[in-house]
């Protein structure tokens, strides 16, 4: 739709890289105000904010390389990501979940807690970056003449907007897990809960777009983005029990 909002000199400003700003800055806000109602340690939130989301950000952007190799044939192409976009967002949200992990465990904070609150960060930011997604021409969904179709940067003909229903869907999940955090609630419930929602929008979303990367799984070809769904709601449903 809109992959370029303006240029600031002869640098090119993203749609989806400036709503992944957003995204970032949003989630990380509503982590910080969640944590203050809390009383946690304010330089220890700060701290892993910026890890888990540092991290996030390099395991996306090497999940993606690493499942697109053929096209990264030098170092250069790796690290100018202005120049050759792309991030996995299965792999940053692996990766930003293991840094947490491994963060609250050596500063002693209760990994679940943490992970109930980051989750509601999640859905925060999840609902921006879906929308720099439509507008940069990420996630496109399948080829339709319906009235709601549009047109979606680098594919050919009008496309389904799942990435505005995806995003809305994140909205409202974000507002009811925020009216609840603060009520009596077992640790833990707000992540499992999440990954449940997380993994069930991406399955039903996934059935709708364009497939990119696809997996053989006994003979039968999946859709990554519906392999990882899979996995992420058994391990959704594992912890909620």
């Amino acid at each position: 739709m809109l992959p370029i909002l303006f240029t600031v000199g002869n640098f090119p400003v993203s749609s989806f890289g400036l709503f992944l700003g957003l995204g970032i800055f949003f989630g990380a806000f509503t982590v910080w105000r969640i944590t203050k109602s809390f009383e946690f340690d304010f330089e220890k939130v700060l701290d892993l904010i910026f890890l888990t989301v540092g991290s996030g950000f390099i395991f996306s952007r090497l999940v993606f390389v690493l499942t697109n190799i053929s096209v990264f044939d030098s170092l250069s192409k790796i690290f100018f990501i202005n120049k050759y976009p792309g991030l996995s967002f299965w792999g940053g949200f692996l990766g930003g979940m293991l840094a947490l992990w491994w963060l609250t465990k050596r500063s002693r904070i209760a990994f679940l807690q943490a992970a109930d609150i980051a989750m509601i960060g999640f859905f925060m930011a999840a609902f921006w970056t879906e929308i720099g997604c439509l507008l940069g021409g990420c996630g496109v969904g399948l080829e339709t003449t319906s009235l709601i179709s549009v047109d979606q940067a680098g594919v050919i003909g009008k496309r389904l907007p799942i990435q505005l229903f995806e995003s809305v869907v994140f909205l409202l999940i974000f507002f009811g897990f925020w009216k609840a955090i603060l009520r009596f609630h077992i640790q833990g419930s707000f992540f499992a809960k999440g990954l449940i929602w997380l993994a069930v929008i991406k399955l039903i979303a996934g059935f709708f777009k364009s497939p990119v990367q696809t997996v053989s799984v006994s003979g039968f070809l999946l859709g990554a983005e519906v392999l990882f769904s899979t996995v992420v709601l058994v391990v959704g449903i594992y912890f909620y029990y």
